[in-house]
């Protein structure tokens, strides 16, 4: 599967309630993603975001 940085699934099937987990932790970690995002576009190294527990 392939996600944007929005959440939305760009590739690939996950059933409903899995494609609920991951929107829910991007709204919990939206502000680390982008964080994340902008450093691994600029080609710098980035810590990992927390998982769901």
């Amino acid at each position: 599967m392939i996600f944007g940085i929005d959440g939305e699934l760009l590739a690939g099937k996950l059933p409903a309630r899995q494609l609920k987990m991951v929107t829910g932790w991007l709204a919990l970690h939206e502000e680390e993603a982008y964080a994340a995002w902008n450093l691994a576009v600029s080609g710098e190294h980035f810590e990992k975001i927390s998982p769901l527990k």
